[in-house]
């Protein structure tokens, strides 16, 4: 008899298996081909995926986690930095870089790897390309299709800003999305953040101010004079924290719901890239002779770093939760500020340093405080699957 999985339409494995698989954090065997996110929050790593990043199945993730946040923040301070070099150019430079089409190529390839990574996580019980299609791309989800689609608003959004405002004011208002996800969480996933967390925030909130103060941002260029680009840029800029922070929770709920971090990736890149399309459609009236111009090595740098990314944020937020990747991209910010310095042997004032400090405080801090909390309900959650298996 062929069974189906309810949440993500992917012909699964009989009743035994999946069993198996649900009690892997009891008995540390894993015979369905996606693991489920309970086994990430219990601190144990599938076999297969351990596999792939060198860990035993029983091996703890938190420290891990602690590298996952630390390859996503100089992931995030190189991704920003080319970003805001390759989005900047004069609008008549012929070469210009069209960020529309680096959302297509980027969205592609995460679907492709995706894709891939679907089909073999589990050689025995792994879904043939026709089943994972059908339930990425003909299995629409609502949370997935409204993250798509803000995603790419966003995206487009950040290009006016990078366009319209110089480095630093565009890495502040960058960070925007780091004091709405909490709200946003509070209201959407209804998730409750003790007083230390909220203080978290605030800390973060203060080291990016301290952190713009001590950069000496006050040497304006000539293009930043330009109030109302200014303007029409902030304003871009934080209507895509908005987005972005909208779009990050939705997607957070879809993957607590099934657990499946390559699924719920391939689904957004799927919707993401056919938005993009079609807005690519629309501007160029289906004419695609200039699609890759402009795409220079720094582009296809910063294309790459997009898709590495973008799984390193989709790990961190099944392990942790969207507001400490947050924190996370708020360190590679900081980061983005005072490498450059370093590196040119510019003085480096004291309120810089405090606003790294409070930022690398506050990732530490969250990040830690968010790891103990599974683990108060994990005898509680392990309880429930014993009840299960023995059904």
């Amino acid at each position: 008899m062929k069974l189906v999985t309810p949440d993500t339409g992917i012909p699964r494995t009989p009743k035994k298996k999946l069993i198996k698989a649900y009690t892997f954090p009891l008995h540390g065997l894993f015979t369905g081909y996606l693991c489920p996110l309970s086994v990430f929050m219990h601190g144990q790593v599938p076999k297969q995926m351990g596999r792939w990043i060198r860990l035993r199945p029983n091996q703890d993730v938190g420290f891990w986690t602690y590298i996952t946040l630390l390859l996503l923040s100089l992931q995030n301070m190189t991704s920003i930095i080319l970003q805001h070099k390759v989005q900047s150019q004069p609008a008549t430079n012929n070469d210009r870089f069209d960020p529309i089409c680096g959302i297509i190529l980027t969205e592609i390839f995460k679907f492709t790897i995706s894709t891939i990574c679907l089909m073999r996580v589990d050689t025995d019980a792994a879904p043939s390309l026709r089943e994972v299609l059908r339930a990425t791309i003909l299995s629409p989800s609502s949370d997935a299709t409204v993250s798509a689609l803000l995603f790419t608003v966003a995206t487009i959004l950040q290009s006016v800003g990078a366009y319209s405002l110089g480095l630093i004011p565009y890495l502040v208002l960058s960070q925007f999305k780091t004091i709405l996800t909490p709200i946003f969480a509070r209201m959407i996933l209804n998730q409750r953040y003790a007083l230390k967390n909220w203080l978290f925030i605030a800390m973060m909130a203060l080291g990016i101010v301290l952190t713009q103060l001590g950069s000496g941002s006050a040497r304006l260029s000539p293009k930043e004079v330009k109030t109302q680009a200014m303007v029409h840029g902030a304003f871009a800029m934080l209507l895509a924290g908005v987005c972005v922070a909208l779009a990050s929770l939705c997607i957070e709920r879809t993957m607590k719901k099934s657990g499946h971090l390559f699924l719920c990736n391939a689904q957004l890149a799927a919707y993401s890239s056919a938005f993009a399309i079609i807005y690519c459609c629309w501007l160029t009236k289906f004419s695609f002779t200039h699609f890759f111009r402009g795409f220079s090595p720094l582009v296809w740098i910063y294309l790459v770093l997009q898709v590495s990314g973008s799984f390193l944020v989709a790990w961190c937020v099944q392990m942790t939760s969207t507001v400490t990747k947050n924190y996370a991209q708020g360190l590679g910010f900081v980061l983005a500020v005072l490498m450059p310095r370093l590196v040119a042997h510019e003085h480096i004032s004291i309120q810089l340093l405090a606003g790294v400090g409070l930022v690398l405080a506050s990732v530490l801090g969250s990040t830690s405080s968010n790891q103990r909390k599974p683990d108060m309900d994990e005898i509680r959650e392990k309880g429930n699957d014993s009840n299960v298996c023995k059904v």
